[in-house]
């Protein structure tokens, strides 16, 4: 089951980065255009190279599911669905001591 989270999370992020790409590229498609007195609606927009593109949206999937595999390694989950976490330790909690 963590696999298929890995996996849910990797996939999910990069269709995120992909859209957000498409919508950075879009914007500033329509907000590079000069305005009637010849003004740009931006005062200075630097596009990122086509690596440093690259490197956001292949990068970016594969450190969010590192994340997820981080977080789930001690995480089990049963055929019948009931999940199981490792335990802390066995030591008394904060409260009165009895």
């Amino acid at each position: 089951m963590t696999r298929i989270a890995v996996l849910e999370t990797g996939v999910a992020s990069l269709l995120g980065t992909v859209a957000g790409l498409g919508t950075y590229l879009g914007g500033r498609e329509l907000l590079g255009r000069p305005d009637a007195r010849g003004q740009l609606a931006l005062p200075t927009d630097v596009l990122p190279s086509p690596v440093a593109m690259l490197a956001v949206v292949l990068g970016l999937p594969v450190v969010a599911a590192l994340a997820t595999a981080l977080m789930l390694r001690r995480v089990t989950v049963t055929p019948f669905g009931v999940l199981r976490t490792a335990g802390g330790s066995a030591g008394r909690g904060p409260g009165p001591a009895s």
